[in-house]
């Protein structure tokens, strides 16, 4: 029955992207909504799979080519030069090995310059990124709220999506039963939740948000951070520190000293939350890793994540052109990865671009008298980079393709505002 209604969906979407007259407007509410069906693929080919996100994707660029809709802006010269970095070594990659992976996941990679292509030919407004921000917000708060059910009612869910498993397997000296999202897929399915707080955010302040009441947009706000606590991902654990230290320090607004108020409360009750139960030492072993003290007890695969990270770099160092797509070396690091698969050009490049944008954000925040969009943006930068940096996205479509949304929203944004 779920096969079956994701077939529906698919081809509903698809009737609409192709032949609804704000088609291609509507193809990334399509996108956005398909993430909620998590790991489910269309596999046409064996080990060769198409996710709902990368058929509407697809639908989307064909009609703007077979109408020759003209764009805003030009392709920007940095992804231009990715792009064909990418497709020389998919070329090469394929005649060498005939190794369909290095298909795999050069179009999982790739999914970045198509959506930028396709926000190009969308004129990305203030407007138009509210309307994609609350689209977003309602489809990582379902997903949330069903991790929760899943958490709380493991057997009724199992009975619908057909898992068997309700919770990560834990060591005895934890005694945390970790959500494990099983009905999406993954226990990933929590890095997809953390830009709905400051997406939250500019919505409240722009006075947009999808509920005008404020105890339901609280009750929205707590499951989001429920849900983040319950799968025991440190990385987002991080990411939302970091969002209340920035927002406290450097958010300015007319109603800072009630949001700030705000956030403090809800920061607070939830810390205040962490600390009542046997977690404590989880949260506070992020920052031990940082500084490179790795706790065993919290951290079993702390080391072996440096272990790979060191390997990638010396295979980098050895080999500055790249090992090619699929390589089957895997760092749990897109940025490495990256610089790994196609060498040290398109590494550099891809963590350029994303420091220039986090730097435009930034600049604009501070430029055009505080405005909370550019905020937005450079808090969803941070989460960008951070997510690049120390987990493994683009691999899989419905985790990559939330960063590319937002790198791609933010760099069309940026350009149609020169025009």
């Amino acid at each position: 029955m779920i096969n079956l209604l994701i077939i529906l969906f698919t081809l509903i979407g698809l009737k609409r992207i192709l032949f609804s007259s704000e088609g291609v407007k509507e193809s990334l509410i399509w996108v956005i909504y398909a993430l909620i069906l998590g790991y489910r693929t269309f596999e046409p080919l064996p080990r060769i799979g198409f996710h709902p996100i990368e058929i509407f994707i697809y639908a989307a660029i064909s009609r703007l080519i077979l109408f020759k809709m003209k764009p805003y802006n030009s392709f920007p010269i940095l992804y231009k030069m990715l792009t064909a970095i990418f497709i020389s070594h998919v070329f090469v990659d394929l005649f060498d090995s005939y190794d369909l992976q290095a298909l795999n996941e050069f179009k999982n990679a790739f999914l970045l310059m198509l959506i930028l292509f396709l926000t190009n030919h969308i004129y990305v407004d203030k407007n138009y990124i509210i309307n994609i921000f609350r689209h977003y917000t309602v489809a990582v708060s379902l997903i949330a709220f069903l991790g929760i059910i899943e958490f709380l009612f493991p057997a009724f869910m199992s009975r619908v999506f057909g898992f068997s498993k309700s919770v990560l397997a834990n060591s005895d000296n934890i005694f945390f039963n970790r959500l494990a999202f099983f009905y999406w897929g993954s226990h990933l399915a929590a890095n997809l939740i953390p830009p709905f707080f400051p997406i939250t955010l500019f919505l409240f302040i722009e006075n947009r948000s999808l509920i005008s009441s404020k105890i339901l947009n609280t009750f929205l706000i707590i499951i989001n951070l429920f849900a983040i606590y319950l799968s025991g991902n440190r990385i987002t654990w991080l990411y939302l520190t970091i969002f209340i230290i920035f927002t406290i320090i450097f958010f300015k607004d007319k109603l800072v000293s009630q949001i700030k108020t705000y956030i403090v409360f809800l920061s607070l009750s939830f810390i205040i939350y962490i600390y009542s139960q046997p977690v404590e030492g989880r949260y506070l072993s992020t920052f031990r890793a940082i500084a490179g003290k790795i706790d065993n007890r919290y951290d079993s695969s702390g080391a072996q994540r440096l272990t790979f990270i060191q390997g990638a770099l010396e295979r980098i160092k050895n080999n500055p052109i790249g090992d090619g797509w699929g390589s089957r070396f895997w760092v749990h690091s897109d940025l490495l990865q990256i610089s790994l698969n196609t060498g040290i050009i398109s590494g550099f490049l891809f963590t350029y671009i994303l420091i220039i944008l986090l730097r435009k954000s930034l600049r604009k925040y501070s430029r055009e008298k505080g405005d909370v969009i550019y905020f937005c943006f450079s808090c969803l930068m941070i989460f960008v980079i951070l997510s690049l940096g120390v987990n493994g996205n683009i691999s899989l479509a419905q985790n990559g393709v939330p960063i590319f949304l937002f790198i791609s929203l933010i760099e069309s944004f940026h350009m149609n505002k020169r025009i």
